[in-house]
């Protein structure tokens, strides 16, 4: 839900229509657009296959996301928020197989440093856990 916000703050920085500039409602359609599209080129075989796909691969991004994430803390600061996001609060894994297997996740601190930053320019920081 946090992504829809974000998005609805851009569209309102822009002044753009909302449909047609909201990139989540884009991704939302793209996503119903491609299972119809499976469903109609390939069956219904083929639809549950994707189906079942789609929840492997989310259960192999969460688990992904809870190990890059794991035992890292923010602050709790004095008027009740967090500290913002920086390269201290995931992990790094510089190692060449990690990088095979889990996609640069060396790079994964800058990310979080730098969100809009494009993954090519993403820097390996050695500051980082």
């Amino acid at each position: 839900m946090k992504a829809w916000k974000l998005e609805r703050d851009v569209i309102h920085r822009k002044n753009t229509y909302l449909f047609i500039g909201n990139r989540m409602i884009w991704f939302t359609l793209a996503y119903f657009a491609m299972l119809a599209g499976v469903y109609y080129v390939f069956g219904l075989k083929a639809f549950i296959s994707y189906l079942v796909m789609v929840v492997f691969a989310f259960l192999l991004m969460a688990s992904a996301e809870y190990c890059e994430h794991y035992g890292l803390l923010r602050k709790k600061l004095d008027n009740g928020e967090y500290e913002m996001v920086n390269i201290t609060h995931s992990w790094n894994a510089p190692q060449r197989f990690s990088n095979y297997v889990l996609l640069k996740v060396q790079r994964h601190s800058d990310h979080h440093e730098n969100g809009y930053k494009p993954y090519q320019t993403l820097l390996t920081l050695d500051e980082s856990p």
